[in-house]
């Protein structure tokens, strides 16, 4: 959408702030799409525009009904009366019949602006491809032979899983006895038992 001040007969109309004002009285802020089809019928002054150039020049590739561009010209027709009764206000959008609709009033291009990008669009680099916004970080580079530093944290034990940490330690098992070494333990010693072992 580009911003543009035009004259259009007694008003100044400001596509940037939506608004026409006439000499000597305060402005008045219209919805943009009558602001649009204001500007649009500006921009082709002396020219007969079909309902069909209207919806393709405003509303693209949306459906719009007979009547709703009917609606919107009756509209427009009010806000250029400006208050003022149907014989005291100048003709500024007449009516061809059978053909369409025609702006009678002088129009002429008093600003235009740089183009500003609808809500919702990304804006388009001069090579005409959409810019690609700057990175959120940019990373310092690091030469390859830099010596790299370790971390000054301390390392963090290995972790454990509660399975492991709740199993209490586990003793070493004792040896089983031998039956040798059972029955030795059962043997009086000769020394301990107070006797001595006499040869027959």
């Amino acid at each position: 959408m580009r911003l543009e001040k035009w004259l259009i007969g007694e008003f100044t109309v400001s596509s940037a702030t939506n608004t026409i004002e006439r000499q000597g009285h305060p402005g008045v802020k219209l919805p943009p799409r009558l602001i649009d089809t204001l500007l649009f019928l500006a921009r082709h002054q002396g020219e007969v525009l079909t309902r069909k150039e209207l919806v393709d020049g405003l509303w693209e590739r949306t459906v719009v009904t007979d009547q709703t561009v009917t609606q919107l010209i009756f509209e427009l027709r009010k806000y250029l009366r400006d208050g003022r009764a149907r014989g005291d206000a100048p003709e500024y959008v007449v009516t061809v019949p059978k053909r369409g609709y025609q702006l009678v009033a002088q129009a002429s291009l008093l600003d235009c602006g740089e183009e500003v990008p609808a809500e919702g669009t990304v804006p388009e680099s001069p090579a005409g491809k959409p810019a690609t916004p700057p990175p959120a970080e940019t990373r310092a580079e690091v030469p390859e032979n830099a010596p790299v530093k370790e971390s000054a944290q301390p390392e963090k034990p290995a972790e454990v899983s509660p399975s492991e940490a709740t199993e209490p330690e586990k003793k070493p098992r004792k040896k089983k006895n031998s039956l040798k070494e059972l029955v030795k333990s059962l043997w009086l010693d000769e020394s301990t038992a107070g006797f001595k072992r006499t040869i027959y």
